[in-house]
């Protein structure tokens, strides 16, 4: 007999399993199968027949609300049409929950989930829908919440007060011991300043505490609207009765079993740092500490990114020593402190001058060169130079009161080592290190040039480091050699077919070096490139420094900056044995970039903690779809950002924001699609600026029309656009990175990962899709700042257009 008909003959049997003829209508049915066809049959009647302990559990997994469903001793969690399946299938059993009933509903229910699927699928191919691809959600980072009490998912009637205020209806979505998620109506008539009193009214038929009915204070953390005017309210317990915490735990001790456990803290918590991680290495911008030291404020440590590298190289002079300390004097950082709202102290301009082959760097503040009056001189004559820069500095207060670490799991410890502890105490300050300059806009400062004596700019020259005062520490998960890198300067001259050329080393390790050329060159990445030492070979005697194998691993800068990794063999790579003896007996000598022990870890951690608590950009993710890519999330922290505000206006949903004025579909598959799919992971980020015009409609509404850079080629009419936004309404300029992103490394949330997967395993794979279908990530950057700089004309000055 085929399955189908098998299949058949059971659903026949099934009403008769409980009848006392059961037997003689199933001899006569199956009267002419086999002895082992009807063996078969059988068992599967008796296994289906079978009363059944396992509860059913819709509501993390059903679009519909689930009511309780009492059946016996045990209580199921249905929604409607589950609810008719489960009630059906019952009376098939003369009312006894068997496997068959179990099976029949989780069935259905399967069934049921994958036509809805299926018709989104139908729905998400309609041109239509791809309209909102622009609408992205926002994840908040760097504000992990660490639980150390149980908390319930469970519904439970409640009432809401407020001094003087009406009394509203609602429910709890999650309780704890000292705190709760609730939810009310109607979401206008709440005062967030104000502490609320929740009072639990019906529990359930057998427990109704009394105290619990009196109400308990609570003070709302944050809130969130609903599009059916009911708030949902994040709370914190301010009642400090030592019986109602006791009340509160008993309760809910003895609910946990029947009730799942809220995950909903530490799956946000993965997302957010799953997406930490793709961020980070890929971070343009140079975060610095600041210390204090005899009532001066002093950079003590700087921390490294996959992408940072270029800013710190900026700053190495002929002697390989870094002159970053030297522009961020303590005179400049403490105006950067003491004065936040004054951005003049955060716009800075340099420029070198070489001089014998040796560096010279000059600096200088917006404020110094307005107080000097030597603004035109210097950016006039500074964007001249070859080693002109702009850069922004951003700031943040390290608030001591948080922790240092980030506990997103429940009982994670909350603290470093003692001396990591301390160290990171010590910090006062986070600053951000950002470059502005962008090399074709170097034509609009030189615009600023007038016909002062350029010896003026004298004063504005840096003192000479002459010893390195900032540690450098490099993102540990970031850092996946097996040897420490050093700041190191020799020639090199690399050749690959009849393709010659010379360049200079940024920093070696034993197996591997960073390079910068003159100019950009071609090179094939699949073939190998020989390397010569030309400077170094006096120095290794009869050991020849030429001919030596390397691979390209990865070029970034348009083709400027090339890392290298040397090509072994079975011989012995004579390139890698001299570099580790340079290395070896010059280790005092030379500055190293990373270093592999536990300390330097936690240390590094706890500084990319302090930096994620306030990004000076807005981190930017794509994820791939069927077709093609979609903006997958914002990063954003929890304090308000102009940034994100202006995106959020237009998006009627809290945590969403609209980017449709940014991109649009043209310049999203211009922009980021094209980008990613052109560069790798190690490449790079590119960049794009757009001129946006913010226009204030009547009744406070705001329309936003943005203006590419690209198409705005000529100066006059980018100087055009931004007094036209001016007189309008309000100009800002952004910059768009955005490169490919790295496969995801889930090992870095592999505890939250493992918690979510025994909990909600259906949470769990929602995340590792997530994380697995990124391909892209970047940032948005606020430069109006340094854009309106470019432009004498919106300064009042007169623009030299020799």
């Amino acid at each position: 007999m085929s399955i189908e008909l098998q299949t058949q003959l059971i659903e026949q049997l099934k009403p008769l399993l409980k009848e006392e003829h059961f037997q003689e209508a199933f001899d006569h049915l199956t009267a002419d199968e086999s002895t082992s066809t009807r063996f078969l049959i059988k068992m599967e009647l008796n296994r289906i027949s079978a009363p059944c302990t396992r509860t059913i559990d819709l509501r993390d997994r059903s679009d519909l609300p689930c009511q309780e469903f009492q059946q016996g001793e045990q209580a199921h969690f249905l929604d409607a049409p589950s609810k008719e399946i489960f009630e059906s299938s019952l009376a098939l059993y003369q009312g006894e929950y068997t496997v068959g009933v179990y099976e029949e509903v989780i069935e259905s229910f399967k069934t049921r989930r994958q036509k809805q699927n299926d018709q989104k699928a139908k729905e998400n191919d309609v041109p239509k829908e791809e309209e909102n691809s622009l609408l992205v959600p926002g994840i908040i980072m760097g504000n992990y919440c660490n639980r150390n009490e149980v908390r319930l998912t469970m519904a439970v009637k409640i009432s809401a007060s407020q001094l003087n205020g009406p009394e509203l209806q609602g429910n709890t979505l999650d309780l704890s011991v000292n705190g709760a998620r609730v939810k009310l109506s109607p979401a206008n008539r709440i005062d967030m300043s104000k502490p609320v009193h929740i009072k639990l009214h019906y529990i359930d038929e057998e427990h109704l505490f009394d105290e619990l009915a009196r109400g308990m204070d609570y003070e709302i953390i944050s809130s969130e609207d609903t599009d059916d005017n009911t708030a949902v309210l994040r709370l914190k317990r301010v009642d400090t009765s030592a019986n109602l915490t006791n009340l509160l735990d008993s309760f809910i001790s003895s609910y946990r079993q029947k009730y799942k456990l809220d995950i909903n803290d530490i799956y946000q918590s993965a997302i957010a740092m799953g997406l930490e991680r793709q961020y980070l290495p890929r971070l343009p911008h140079l975060p610095l500490y600041v210390g204090n030291k005899h009532n001066e404020p002093f950079i003590s440590h700087m921390l490294l990114s996959q992408d940072n590298h270029a800013l710190v190289n900026y700053f190495f002079d002929e002697n390989d020593k870094g002159q970053m300390t030297s522009m961020l004097t303590p005179t400049r950082l403490r105006r950067i402190i003491t004065e936040p709202k004054n951005p003049a102290h955060r716009l800075f301009f340099s420029f070198t001058h070489t001089v014998k082959g040796c560096i010279h760097f000059y600096s200088a503040t917006l404020a110094e060169l307005k107080a000097k009056k030597l603004l035109p001189l210097f950016l006039g004559f500074g964007a001249k130079k070859n080693g002109w820069r702009i850069f922004r500095i951003g700031c943040q207060k390290v608030d001591h009161n948080q922790p240092y670490r980030n506990a997103s799991m429940p009982m994670d410890d909350r603290e470093y080592s003692e001396m990591t502890e301390h160290k990171l105490s010590r910090i006062s300050h986070v600053l951000e290190l950002i470059d502005c300059t962008q090399s074709a806009a170097a034509g609009h400062y030189k615009a600023w040039f007038n016909d002062q004596d350029v010896n003026q700019l004298k004063i504005f020259a840096q003192r000479k480091v002459r010893s390195h005062q900032a540690q450098l520490v490099s993102l540990q998960f970031n850092e996946r050699r097996g040897e420490a890198r050093f700041a190191f300067k020799t020639l090199v001259t690399l050749t690959q077919g009849d393709k010659t050329c010379h360049a200079v080393t940024q920093n070696i390790s034993g197996k591997g070096m960073q390079l910068t050329m003159d100019h950009p060159v071609e090179f094939d990445e699949k073939s190998t490139v020989i390397l010569a030492f030309p400077k170094l070979q006096p120095l290794a005697g009869k050991v020849n420094l030429s001919n030596l194998p390397y691979r390209i691993v990865r070029t970034r800068k348009n083709g400027v900056t090339i890392h290298l990794a040397a090509e072994i063999g079975h011989d012995i790579h004579v390139g890698v044995e001299f570099i580790r003896r340079l290395i070896k007996h010059n280790a005092d000598k030379l500055e190293q970039l990373t270093e592999n022990n536990s300390e330097i870890k936690e240390l590094a951690d706890g500084m990319k903690n302090l930096l994620m608590r306030k990004l000076s950009s807005v981190p930017l993710f794509v994820e791939k779809t069927a077709k093609s890519g979609k903006l997958s999330a914002l990063g954003i922290g929890p304090a308000a950002n102009e940034l994100t505000d202006m995106f959020a206006a237009s998006s009627g949903k809290h945590l969403e924001f609209d980017l449709t004025p940014l991109f649009g579909e043209e310049r999203f598959k211009q922009w980021v699609m094209s980008s990613i799919r052109e560069s790798r992971p190690t490449d790079g980020l590119k960049t794009f600026e757009v001129f946006i015009e913010i226009a204030r409609q009547p009744r406070g509404q705001v329309e936003l029309y943005c203006y590419p850079l690209d198409e705005l080629a000529d100066r006059d009419e980018q100087l055009a656009m931004i007094q036209r936004c001016q007189r309008n309404g309000q100009f800002r300029a952004l910059r768009l990175y955005i490169g490919a992103a790295a496969k995801p490394d889930m090992y870095y949330i592999r505890k939250e990962m493992d918690y979510i997967t025994v909990q909600a395993p259906h949470k769990a794979k929602k995340v590792e899709n997530m994380m697995w279908h990124l391909i892209g990530v970047g940032e948005l950057l606020d430069i109006t700042m340094e854009v309106q700089m470019r432009f004498p004309e919106l300064h009042g000055q007169i623009a030299n257009k020799g």
